[in-house]
């Protein structure tokens, strides 16, 4: 986990190979709301010194599968990018 700008990096190369790939786009949206999410978290902890509230954990599963979907085109796209640099 945490390995934003490596997903980003990867899904804008997605993007520019297909403009159209909604998954691109929505992941990307996503990582952006979780990177807001967290500073205002850190912002709202600093300003009231109490730790935020733990997450629900009914979504646990709904971000597992999500984890595993993003684990799984991060994997291709890394076999894609050494493909293409081995051909460089």
């Amino acid at each position: 986990m945490g390995r934003y700008d490596e997903a980003v990096v990867e899904f804008e190369y997605v993007l520019t190979a297909a403009p159209d790939n909604l998954t691109a786009v929505r992941e990307l949206a996503d990582i952006e709301l979780r990177r807001k999410g967290a500073a205002n978290q850190q912002i709202a902890f600093a300003d009231n010194a109490t730790p935020p509230e733990s997450p629900a954990t009914d979504h646990e599963p709904v971000v597992d599968s999500v984890v595993a979907e993003l684990e799984a085109w991060l994997s291709v796209l890394t076999e894609e990018r050494a493909a293409r640099t081995a051909r460089i």
